[in-house]
């Protein structure tokens, strides 16, 4: 005979063990493959494998409360990068001062008035 894979799940939280081989299909496994399923639970109502509701709302959480984190990378380098921005303001309205005051100096000399 063949042996197939089998799914094994705790016998009281039906979580999720491990998978067997097997000839036939040995008590507390499923022939479903849990695979995609996050912290998978069998539910024989359904003939499939469901989600931990706590276990995922759990590591929603962290995921949530790391995402709340800021990265001190990242942060230095939007400090560095809103630094640069305020610099590169100051530079263009001095530039744009001294292009006024050019523009003035040439036109008194076109005048003849330096």
């Amino acid at each position: 005979m063949t042996k197939k894979w089998f799914y094994l799940y705790d016998e009281n939280t039906k979580e999720y063990i491990r998978a067997i081989r097997a000839d036939s299909q040995p008590a507390n496994t499923s022939a479903v493959d849990p695979a995609g399923v996050m912290f998978p639970v069998w539910s024989a109502g359904k003939g499939s494998w469901i989600s931990d509701d706590k276990k995922l709302e759990e590591w929603n959480g962290r995921i949530a409360n790391q995402n709340k984190q800021a990265d001190p990378v990242q942060t230095q380098m939007a400090q560095m990068y809103q630094s640069f921005m305020q610099q590169q303001a100051l530079a263009n309205a001095r530039d744009a001062k001294n292009e006024a005051r050019i523009k003035a100096l040439e036109e008194d000399l076109k005048g003849g008035k330096a």
